[in-house]
């Protein structure tokens, strides 16, 4: 099933520097964010977010495969039925590959991806977009949540809605943050978010 937003005509709008795998440049701020939970504990228990960086070198991906797995196996033993993934560059779309892998002999598990705007892969390369596509293609749920951005902030504050979404429907978050004590950048941002809400945090850099 797709949800989709209104989404604007793709057009090339975005600023030449623009470029969705950048790790945003954003500092998380406790007080202008909401601690209260969205969602009910039952069905926050069931689910589980992925954030990671954008940039991973090839060991760290090889290194991250198993590692991956043993996880999203070991969440399934805890009863999680729902893993969300951003579908960004690097540690999400991995994760997503092996949530969907994991699912061909788990079928009571879905792959839900959560795209932040239509267009985020619009200045990727040609392979990453047909990475995107096949797990795109094979997500058992897709929610786009908002409209093409006209701007870098929009892109930006879009993002961080996705990301927060992401969280408030989670009990579980499996990051890969190699700064704990970061405060800016996205996974950063998403990772401290998580710990607001009180998510069992799951940090494959340590």
């Amino acid at each position: 099933m797709e949800k989709c937003g209104d989404v604007m005509q793709n057009e090339n709008i975005f600023d030449e520097e623009f470029l969705d795998e950048s790790d945003y440049d954003i500092e998380f701020d406790a007080s202008a964010v909401s601690a209260e939970p969205y969602f009910d504990y039952d069905g926050k228990r069931k689910s589980c977010v992925f954030t990671g960086h954008r940039f991973l070198t090839t060991s760290e991906k090889h290194a991250l495969l198993s590692t991956l797995k043993s996880t999203i196996l070991y969440l399934i033993s805890q009863g999680v039925k729902d893993f969300h993934c951003g579908a960004a560059l690097g540690f999400d779309t991995l994760a997503a590959a092996m949530v969907y892998d994991v699912s061909r002999e788990h079928e009571d598990i879905r792959l839900i991806l959560d795209i932040p705007y239509e267009n985020q892969t619009e200045k990727w390369g040609e392979k990453d977009r047909r990475h995107y596509e096949f797990i795109k293609s094979v997500a058992h749920e897709t929610v786009i949540h908002s409209g093409n951005p006209k701007n870098k902030d929009d892109a930006t504050k879009a993002l961080l809605a996705r990301n927060r979404a992401m969280v408030d429907k989670s009990h579980y978050c499996v990051c890969y943050l190699k700064d704990t004590a970061a405060k800016r950048g996205g996974t950063a941002y998403t990772v401290n978010y998580a710990k607001l809400h009180d998510l069992q945090i799951i940090n494959l850099a340590e």
